[in-house]
């Protein structure tokens, strides 16, 4: 038995439309799981920063409780006290000042104030570091805020 041209073309659409509404079940199922894994890996990052943070903010607070002490109660000479636990706690990052320099050097100093002299020996010389600078390893971390000598050119 035969079927007719329209009764082919009925088959075939509903055919098609059956494909089409498993695809689109499918399709809604993989956005569903998308948006569940992307929930997961959103919760997993948060949780993965704060894991990274939280041995530096711990440090910080030992940091802040030896300030706090320094400012209610502390007696003469704290202050170097607490400095030196700052920089204990930046070392423990593997960051480290910058030595004591003579010499401007443009790698590391950024000159914020010239200082005028006549002394050429003096020229070209640190006169007061402004800011600190740290190293991170073998890396600037933080160049240097000086004041620099410099003898006036005529």
């Amino acid at each position: 038995m035969s079927r007719s041209p329209s009764e082919i073309i009925i088959s075939e659409l509903t055919r098609i439309r059956t494909t089409l509404e498993t695809l689109e079940q499918q399709d809604s199922s993989s956005k569903q799981a998308f948006n569940a894994l992307y929930e997961e890996m959103e919760i997993y990052k948060q949780q993965s920063f704060f894991d990274l943070e939280r041995g530096f903010l711990l440090e910080l607070l030992f940091f802040y409780d030896g300030l706090h002490w320094s400012l209610s109660e502390a007696p003469e000479g704290t202050q170097t006290q607490v400095k030196e636990d700052f920089l204990e706690l930046l070392s423990r990052r593997d960051v480290v000042p910058m030595p004591e320099m003579t010499h401007f050097d443009a790698k590391i100093h950024r000159v914020l104030q010239i200082v005028s002299t006549d002394d050429p020996n003096l020229d070209g010389t640190i006169a007061q570091v402004l800011k600190k600078g740290f190293f991170r390893g073998t890396q600037v971390l933080r160049i240097e805020d000086i004041s620099m000598y410099q003898v006036p050119q005529s």
